[in-house]
């Protein structure tokens, strides 16, 4: 049965933000979306155009405008992808034949000033997280050795391995993604769930109530913990890892393609700035 649409342009867009933003897997993430399309309803609006009849050249237009509210180019660039995302989904919704921030140049934000970890702090931490036991591993390794994001791997269940362990399926904008992970991670993840094949894949530890997912409070102490083990003394966190992994990776060999399909980032931009690269470098 096709899905029915509101008659108002204004509902109709109103309906497809709200869809978007429940295939969200982050509340969070959901609300920033909500926050930029509303934003850029209301400068539609305000231009007399209705925002699923814009152009190429409206979406340019409403770039500068952000440029001209002195925005960084981190926000500018965070707005523009939100609309990006929003209009590509707008599209495999069948709402829209095509996106127009398709040809948007996007700025370039400047590099990150998260330090990624040396070779030797990599080595220190995934020895350390293994120390702490097995849940720590778990969470170590997901996020160094096999570059996933931290809302991922909270967001994982046991239900979402393979039966050997060795490939997990997490849900990114355009769908399930199977990753194959690393051996000495499937090893961790074994060890660690002892047979459990049902619930969350990292369970919180709290003597006051039943055993429920871990929280995004409870990585950061666990990534604390890891990191005095190993002796950093550097701030350790999900993103100081994952950036980790992008340049272990592309020292091992891997291409920025292969690396920007692996973590899921829709434009190469992003996994080239992760290694501190300008486009096109």
């Amino acid at each position: 049965m096709s899905r029915p649409r509101a008659r108002d342009p204004q509902q109709r867009y109103d309906a497809l933000v709200s869809r978007f933003a429940e295939r969200q897997h982050s509340a969070n993430t959901a609300s920033a979306y909500r926050t930029d399309l509303s934003r850029f309803a209301r400068w539609c609006d305000g231009q007399g155009l209705q925002p699923l009849a814009v152009g190429a050249a409206d979406v340019d237009r409403y770039r500068a405008a952000c440029e001209q509210e002195g925005l960084s180019v981190a926000t500018v660039a965070r707005r523009l992808a939100s609309l990006s995302s929003f209009f590509a989904f707008a599209v495999d919704d069948g709402q829209l034949a095509t996106s127009p921030v398709a040809r948007t140049e996007r700025p370039v934000a400047e590099p990150s000033g998260t330090v990624p970890l040396t070779e030797a702090q990599t080595v220190a931490l995934l020895a350390a997280g293994r120390r702490l036991g097995a849940k720590t591993a778990v969470l170590v390794d997901l996020l160094l050795v096999d570059g996933l994001k931290l809302g991922e791997v909270l967001a994982a269940n046991a239900e979402d391995l393979a039966e050997d362990d060795a490939t997990l399926t997490v849900n990114r904008r355009r769908g399930p993604v199977e990753l194959d992970l690393q051996d000495g991670t499937a090893l961790a993840v074994a060890a660690y769930l002892d047979g459990r094949r049902t619930g969350p894949l990292l369970l919180g530890d709290s003597p006051t109530r039943l055993p429920a997912r871990l929280t995004r409070f409870g990585a950061d102490y666990l990534l604390k913990r890891a990191a005095e083990e190993a002796g950093i003394e550097q701030p350790v966190s999900a993103n100081v890892l994952r950036r980790s992994y992008v340049g272990s990776a592309h020292r091992n060999g891997d291409s920025v393609e292969e690396i920007r399909n692996h973590l899921g980032h829709q434009d190469s931009r992003t996994t080239r700035r992760h290694l501190g690269r300008e486009p096109g470098a």
